[in-house]
């Protein structure tokens, strides 16, 4: 196998983490010890299971991951993140994700393959298992921090030297990572019994993410050697790709479905069972405690019906109309925001409701009706419907302009509802059983396409395989080479070659809300569009009242007038993305118990938050 790096991190895994004694204590002589609990292929089995945490995203705050950092999303109860905003961001004194218990806990079941009844086979494949996830957590962990302590083997003694050694440099950590998931792919094996856990397609999958992000990062940091990782990516993808030509053509039971078991292009996912395993995703969004939204420059980046911009075709981005600006969009879209409507509650009942039609020249009941016409009854249907099944009888529904509902408003206009539906019960917290994708054919495809267009290798073909795939089932027009050029959108960042930044805008799109987003602006060393966002929707004169919205008069308009983007907050954000925002900061304790760790450049001195 590969050469080891037995470097460990600091002493708080013995001394702080909750978890970092426990293999230190006496175990009762009528429980399981090491020596008995790892002995055949179900002993194994069982403590793999606890190993599959680290995929698991359990309600749609963790569901969203990072995103509301960016340019696509904010959390209104949040304000802006810590990074943007003008006061330095703080290195913590413990936790900021610098932990390796998790290492330890894979380590702990490596350790004893070769001493366990199972057969070579058998060895093999648990061994792989314990490779992926461990190759898994190196990943983000190197994401994170950038060079990172490597832990081959278990760690029994507090007094062992690896404890006080340096990080293990990147190169050396992506090299054995690597390694890791190579072993896995040859050698994991594929149940017939039991499909939903890792195969091999979840190591290639993983491997396509690893290669896109670390080949990229290299290029856009300077690092070098990009090529070998974006071809990894490239290899992986095309594996899957060709092993799964079909992908679900339902965007939306991606997010809101019972069954993901089975749906084409899902590779795994989270299984929810009533009364046993929940979450608590679809009533979260569907209450007052709904806080995500999307922001003006996310809804601008939606491209329309033909393939074309919005100012492409004659439209503007500053459109005080909802109704004008989300017409004949594409679909995700209307699947991450609702599109506007107005109804009229029926007398008394708060859950019976009527259309307004035509009114004063607006259409209120066309994107009821297109609604019915692209989602399937029980998923995204208008009127909006709380938890309780209350009408929210307008749509943008802006928090600061209630009408005559707290729940599902929104600052910019745009609230968030990706993970709503009305086939999940939702009268009672944590029993919702909306399946979780892990990994998806959709991410590999996009993955493929950037990577393809980062080697000089996108072309038609490439772009049919990958991004038209995408387009077919959301009713955008393909993506046609020939016709991008250096005009196609007038709002282009002129760095970037303007196929390369369609490739990312159908990323951004695709994975929205996946918590991708942080992570892509890193790596493409491009953080600032986070500080050039624009928030919220244009508003044309906020005191005065429109056919198609209601009195905005205690909405925030940013500058503090009567026009333009609402706001989310009156304080400005940063002037530029410091260089050493791109890579976190290790936290204080641990380069207080281990002199040997260095922090990472641009972090030194700077304050402790506490």
């Amino acid at each position: 196998m590969k050469n080891t790096y037995k470097y460990i991190l600091i002493l708080f895994l013995f001394c702080v983490s909750g978890c970092s004694d426990d293999f230190l204590e006496r175990i009762p002589k009528d429980k399981q010890t090491e020596l008995t609990a790892f002995k055949t292929n179900n002993n194994f089995e069982t403590y793999s299971w606890s190993l599959y945490n680290v995929l698991f995203k359990d309600h749609a705050y963790e569901a969203y991951g990072s995103d509301p950092n960016t340019d696509n999303m904010f959390n209104r109860s949040w304000g802006m993140s810590g990074w943007e905003l003008k006061s330095d961001k703080k290195t913590p004194t413990s936790g900021g994700g610098w932990s390796f218990s998790y290492i330890r806990k894979v380590n702990l079941m490596l350790d004893h393959i070769d001493d366990s009844e199972m057969n070579d086979t058998d060895k093999d494949h648990w061994r792989s298992v314990g490779y992926f996830f461990r190759a898994y957590q190196y990943f983000y962990l190197m994401n994170k921090f950038g060079d990172v302590p490597w832990v081959e083997d278990l760690i029994r003694d507090e007094a062992d030297e690896i404890l006080y050694s340096k990080r293990t440099p990147r190169n050396e950590v992506c090299e054995n990572v690597f390694e890791d998931f190579l072993f896995a792919r040859d050698n994991i094996k594929n149940s017939a019994t039991s499909k939903n856990v890792i195969n091999v397609d979840c190591v290639n999958a993983v491997l396509s993410r690893f290669g896109l992000m670390e080949g990229t990062w290299r290029k856009h940091h300077g690092l070098g050697n990009e090529d070998k990782y974006i071809n990894i990516c490239i290899e992986a993808s095309e594996s899957l790709i060709a092993k799964y030509p079909a992908i679900s053509n339902d965007y939306d039971k991606i997010f809101n479905s019972e069954g993901l078991a089975g749906m084409p292009g899902i590779l795994l996912h989270r299984k929810f069972v009533s009364e046993k395993v929940t979450n608590n995703a679809t009533r979260l969004e569907r209450t007052s405690e709904s806080f995500h939204e999307l922001t003006k420059d996310m809804v601008n980046a939606f491209l329309c019906s033909n393939g074309k911009t919005i100012e492409a075709n004659g439209r503007t981005g500053d459109e005080p109309n909802p109704y004008t600006e989300f017409r004949d969009r594409d679909h995700r879209l209307y699947f991450n925001t609702p599109p506007p409507y107005l109804v009229i509650k029926r007398g008394s009942d708060k859950r019976a409701w009527d259309e307004v039609g035509l009114k004063d020249g607006v259409d209120h009941s066309e994107y009821i009706r297109l609604m019915e016409n692209i989602a399937d009854e029980g998923n995204k249907r208008l009127p909006v419907l709380n938890w309780n099944n209350f009408v929210t009888t307008v749509m943008p529904h802006y928090e600061k302009a209630i009408n005559g509902q707290g729940f599902c408003k929104s600052k910019s206009g745009y609230w968030a509802w990706k993970h709503y539906n009305t086939i999940i019960p939702t009268s009672a917290p944590n029993i919702n059983t909306t399946d979780f994708a892990i990994f998806r054919m959709g991410e590999v495809l996009i993955n493929c396409a950037e990577a393809k267009k980062e080697m000089g290798q996108f072309d038609q073909t490439v772009a049919d395989a990958t991004v038209n795939k995408l387009r077919a089932r959301v009713g955008v027009a393909p993506m046609v080479i020939s016709e991008i050029g250096a005009g196609f959108d007038v709002n282009r960042d002129q760095d970037v070659d303007p196929v390369m930044w369609e490739i990312r805008r159908e990323r951004r799109i695709e994975l929205l809300g996946e918590g991708f987003r942080f992570d892509d602006l890193r790596r493409w060393k491009k953080c600032d569009y986070i500080l050039k966002r624009k928030v919220g929707a244009y508003i044309e004169d906020k005191n005065q009242v429109k056919p198609y919205r209601i009195l905005l008069s205690n909405v925030l308009v940013a500058g503090g007038g009567t026009t333009g983007y609402s706001e989310m907050s009156s304080v400005l954000p940063r002037d530029t993305w410091p260089e050493y925002y791109y890579l976190y900061p290790i936290p204080k304790k641990q380069l207080i118990l281990n002199e040997n760790l260095e922090q990472n450049p641009g972090w030194e001195g700077i304050t402790a938050s506490e």
